[in-house]
């Protein structure tokens, strides 16, 4: 039973960070653009 519990873990958590991952670089690019183009514009 023990076990069972500890595969089931990793199979959801993996997911999640597989998806949320290249969305969390995406977004720290984007980031970095907008502030990049502020700087130019100062």
């Amino acid at each position: 039973m023990t076990n069972v519990g500890e595969d089931d873990e990793p199979s959801i958590v993996q997911p999640v960070y597989v998806y949320t991952g290249p969305k969390f670089l995406a977004d720290l690019k984007l980031r970095i653009g907008e502030w990049l183009d502020e700087r130019r514009g100062w």
